[in-house]
């Protein structure tokens, strides 16, 4: 009998202290994920809140050599797509850019303004018409722009011819026309894109015929040219030739460009 009890307890103590251990085991595993609760699954658990994010810095740049809003928005453009963290605002009617980001930013968005806020260049052209006739070459007449890169130049020499577009009459029974002016004479417009040289020249005049419209409507001959030429500096570059109606002349049409600044 007292062997017997004896197994029995220790039987009874075993199953207790497999009870028991169940039962630790238990809270250790419930406990665990309360822990990695706390700690956070990017951040160790003895970092501080707000330590992963620099504080952020401000700045205005005011650019100098932007004339319009264009210029303004591809600037702007270019800085958010190259600086995706950073908040970038432009101001059109100052032509400024406000930037809010971390230091290495606002440094990096000062060189891209330092690269991109340049100077435009500017360019003295120089056309030459030529009369050319039997084979031979006579006169020159010079005319000169100055064009800014991007931006359209035109000269106009000639007259104002009026034509008359219309008739009303008053209430007293009276009427008057409607007129309008039209240029004639020659025409020069000038677009520097890069390297290239956008050119249109129109030639006009005041023929010696009649319209069948009506005895006050001119007929106007006119001649145009468009071209298209690689600048070069120094040297004069042929971009066509204007033929006169009626007549075995033409004119040569050269463009000689030189850079100013």
């Amino acid at each position: 009998m007292k062997v017997s009890t004896g197994q029995s307890a220790w039987r009874v103590s075993q199953t207790v202290a497999s009870f028991a251990g169940f039962s630790l085991a238990v809270i250790s595993v419930l406990a665990l994920p309360s822990a990695i609760r706390a700690q956070g699954p990017d951040r160790p658990a003895d970092s501080k809140p707000g330590g992963d994010h620099p504080p952020e810095a401000r700045r205005t740049f005011f650019l100098s050599n932007v004339t319009t809003a264009n210029d303004l928005n591809d600037i702007q453009t270019d800085l958010r797509n190259m600086i995706p963290r950073a908040r970038i605002y432009g101001v059109a009617t100052q032509f400024a850019i406000s930037v809010s980001g971390s230091k290495e930013d606002i440094q990096l968005a000062e060189d891209m303004i330092r690269e991109l806020d340049r100077p435009r260049k500017v360019y003295r052209l120089t056309y030459t018409f030529t009369d050319v006739g039997g084979g031979k070459r006579g006169a020159s007449q010079q005319y000169t722009l100055i064009a800014v890169q991007g931006e359209r130049s035109q000269l106009v020499e000639g007259v104002k011819v009026p034509i008359v577009t219309g008739s009303y009459s008053h209430e007293g029974g009276t009427a008057e026309s409607q007129t309008q002016f039209e240029d004639v004479g020659l025409k020069i417009e000038s677009t520097v894109e890069g390297a290239r040289l956008h050119t249109h020249i129109e030639r006009s005049s005041v023929s010696e015929e009649k319209s069948g419209v009506g005895p006050e409507d001119p007929i106007i001959r006119q001649t145009a040219l468009n071209g298209m030429t690689i600048l070069t500096q120094g040297k004069p570059v042929v971009l066509g030739s204007l033929e006169f109606p009626d007549s075995a002349r033409r004119e040569e049409i050269a463009v000689a460009a030189e850079a100013v600044q």
